[in-house]
């Protein structure tokens, strides 16, 4: 990890979904095994099934983890939350790839006609 002062691309953030049931939760995990900006995924079993994940988002694409948190509905969540590390800009290569990588984003949407679709990318 580097200082906030420098420049890398990268920023870390902790992000945290609770999901109604089991399955959910599983299906939730599955879909971000393939996510290149998705590092350590963890479930929490209890009430409801809260699914951790470790990011190591471009920072250009922070908008889209956020989106995430607005309308958790998207990825079948009841509630959804961030905790960006505010000093931790990171290099990528820290965190390789771990894997295929998803065609297609964890919501589902098309990226390039979704109205949340903030900045120009090659997808995931």
């Amino acid at each position: 990890m580097q200082s906030a002062g420098a420049s890398l691309p990268h920023r870390a953030a902790r992000f945290w979904a609770q999901m109604p049931g089991g399955d959910e939760a599983a299906r939730l995990r599955a879909m971000f095994l393939r996510c290149p900006h998705a590092h350590k995924i963890n479930t929490v079993k209890g009430k409801h099934h809260v699914v951790e994940i470790l990011f190591c988002v471009p920072l250009h694409k922070t908008w889209w983890v956020d989106v995430l948190c607005e309308e958790p509905q998207l990825i079948g969540a009841l509630e959804a939350g961030v905790e960006w590390c505010n000093d931790a800009l990171m290099d990528k290569e820290a965190f390789p790839p771990h894997g295929p990588v998803n065609q297609k984003p964890p919501c589902g949407s098309q990226c390039p006609t979704c109205p949340r679709y903030r900045t120009k990318c090659q997808g995931c």
